[in-house]
């Protein structure tokens, strides 16, 4: 595993639905691999825009930034994705430590993070949608119960 590079970790899965995100991770990964970083970093940030919420886009990122508050933006971001990058996490950490903080009266320059058109349901949402189709159920059956039970009159 490269200390330098959080990407080194255990694969993520894909968070995309978007074929066009994997062919731009592996073209930029090959322009990164022929030395043509800015490339590398266009191919990257189309990637992004498409698939903001994709950990796998803002390692690949991290690799051609050189600048300390662009880092520290693109760490900021995979941990957001995945709080247990702990070898973001510690990047993150030591990065903030060998900069000063920035100052409040300038805003912080942030990529453009879209929220997913249909965001997936919530454990808690998912537990009452299956309570509600239970009851529904739980109602059908004592409805036909109650109907078998009365039957045909006379």
């Amino acid at each position: 595993m490269d200390a330098q590079n959080p990407a080194s970790q255990a694969p993520t899965p894909p968070h995309t639905e978007h074929p066009e995100v994997d062919a731009l991770l592996n073209e930029g990964q090959r322009a990164f691999r022929l030395g043509h970083q800015r490339r590398a970093h266009t191919l990257w940030r189309r990637a992004a825009s498409l698939a903001p919420y994709d950990e796998r886009i803002w390692q690949a990122l991290l690799q051609v930034l050189t600048d300390d508050a662009d880092r520290r933006v693109c760490l900021e971001n995979i941990v957001a994705i995945n709080p247990l990058n702990s070898e973001a996490r510690q990047q993150l950490r030591a990065l903030r430590g060998a900069q000063p903080p920035l100052p409040s009266r300038l805003p912080t320059v942030t990529p453009q993070i879209r929220q997913p058109t249909t965001p997936a349901p919530s454990f808690g949402q998912r537990r009452r949608l299956i309570a509600l189709v239970l009851v529904a159920l739980l109602a059908v059956m004592i409805a036909v119960a109650a109907s078998g039970m009365l039957g045909p009159a006379g």
